[in-house]
């Protein structure tokens, strides 16, 4: 059916029709229809749609989804239906814009019957799981120090050119590893940036298992705005299928400021760094639909959420950060003074936070990270302590040497990523003092022939994993020492 023919049908289906007042860049004031509610699809004349804001006494409020041009005076007929997005299985592997539609592409997605709304109220606690089952990031200083379970919604922070959507990147290949689907949501972006990943993601190592979400800058504001939310309805139908989902929202520092545009065109009052006052409400209502649930075939799907914000100048306590910090499970915050001295990731596990990671962890694993985490602090204070030059002891040396090693193994190349297992069993090594003698460079080459032997050489990797088994740290550096580098 045209967009033409729409308007026509419409019309004669519901028989309100309005008329344009006003027009605000991507902001339609209409006047009429006198039934319509919120977040109702409306189509123009001219087989432009929209989706209704707000209501007012007089006249209703009209944001844009195509990028068709809106005349005053034109007639405007409703639809009765809200924003839906075809759901298929084909969605994966696919680049689709914010309205689910596919890029680029002849696809029979548009042809299921199959739809979910785009805005739908967060599942009850009633439906909720606790979140048992650990996801692996594949990034050792991650899963070692400040790990995540799957259905977690974990907040990553960071300066601009701190390297959070590489970050991402290696968690999501880690993923698509082990089969789960992967939805990248880019918010906003640079066409540049959008196409770069794209093509990132037609790599056969992605297996066409990533579905890429994305609005440019250069799109109206309301399609912007949806951008995120088709995402997590595409996330949920394949949580309704049963598989595990990752999401990544990239960014929602960047969504807050278009939606603060849509705020002020509509005339909303401002609040706080101008931003609308529901702009919580949004992000809340977005996020809160991720998470571990119940599903009618007793089956569990989970959607593991890490939403992107960004920082200015390291500082965490900005009204859209402290925000997301205040409705997430925890967050990861990449720090400039760490990226600027060459270490990858450029993870601050200090002032990283994981509210439910640690209970998906084995009490082995759950042990070591209390270990690291310890150990981390007096090694910072060691290396503070050396800087004045003056003599230390022996118990200091040998603090310094070690982190040197530690540190050595976090500072991880971004095509690689690292079982949970195997960091466990590289760390034992460094605390059995097996490799004290190492210089980070011969540690990280050593490091990465033990990766290799691991992933090609079924025994050694059976050797590694059967450490798992033990209870505690202790007793696994005990038992480290009879498998070899």
């Amino acid at each position: 059916m045209s967009a033409q023919d729409l308007f026509t049908v419409s019309l004669k289906k519901i028989n309100e029709v309005g008329f344009v007042e006003e027009v605000h860049s991507n902001l339609i004031r209409i006047s009429g229809l006198p039934r319509v509610h919120a977040l109702e699809v409306v189509v123009f004349e001219n087989g432009s749609r929209g989706y209704v804001y707000s209501i007012d006494e007089l006249l209703i409020d009209v944001v844009l989804m195509t990028d068709n041009s809106v005349s005053i005076g034109e007639r405007v007929a409703r639809t009765g239906e809200s924003i839906m997005v075809h759901m298929s299985p084909d969605l994966l592997g696919k680049h689709v814009n914010a309205l689910g539609e596919p890029v680029g592409v002849n696809s029979s997605i548009l042809n299921s019957p199959i739809k979910y709304p785009v805005f739908r109220p967060a599942p009850p606690m009633a439906s909720r799981t606790p979140i048992r089952r650990e996801f692996e990031t594949g990034i050792a200083v991650v899963d070692m120090t400040v790990p995540l379970g799957h259905g977690q919604r974990e907040l990553l922070l960071g300066d601009r050119k701190t390297g959070k959507t590489q970050f991402l990147l290696q968690i999501l290949r880690n993923q698509v590893q082990q089969n789960t689907v992967c939805i990248y949501c880019a918010i906003g972006k640079r066409e540049t940036e959008i196409h770069e990943i794209i093509e990132l993601f037609k790599d056969p190592a992605y297996k066409g298992a990533v579905t890429v979400v994305a609005s440019s800058g250069h799109e109206g504001v309301g399609r912007i705005f949806l951008t995120p939310f088709t995402a997590m309805s595409i996330a949920e139908y394949f949580r309704d299928l049963g598989r595990d989902v990752f999401l990544i929202l990239d960014d929602l520092s960047s969504h807050a400021q278009f939606y603060r545009e849509l705020a002020l065109l509509a005339k909303r009052f401002p609040g706080r760094s101008s931003y609308p006052g529901d702009i919580f409400h949004v992000h809340a209502e977005l996020l809160e639909r991720a998470g571990s649930f119940h599903l009618s075939n007793n089956k569990e799907g989970t959607i593991t959420c890490l939403p992107v914000a960004q920082s200015v100048l390291g500082d965490i306590t900005g009204y859209i950060t402290t925000n997301l910090m205040s409705m997430t499970d925890g967050h990861l915050y990449l720090d400039t003074e760490i990226f600027d001295e060459g270490r990858r990731p450029a993870l601050n596990p200090f002032l990283s936070v994981t509210r439910v990671g640690h209970q998906t962890q084995t009490p082995l694993l759950r042990d070591l990270s209390r270990e690291i985490t310890s150990f981390l602090t007096s090694y910072r204070r060691a290396q503070e302590f050396s800087h004045f030059g003056s003599e230390v002891s022996a118990e200091v040396k040998e603090t310094i040497a070690r982190g040197k090693l530690v540190d050595s193994f976090f500072d991880q190349n971004a095509l690689v990523v690292f079982p949970a297992n195997f960091a466990a069993f590289i760390l034992a090594h460094i605390w059995a003092g097996t490799v004290k003698s190492e210089t980070p460079e011969t540690f990280k080459k050593k490091v990465s022939e033990a990766l290799a032997k691991f992933a090609n050489d079924a025994q050694y990797r059976a050797n590694v994993e059967s450490l798992a088994t033990l209870k505690d740290f202790k007793s696994l550096i005990g038992k480290v020492q009879s498998i070899s580098l």
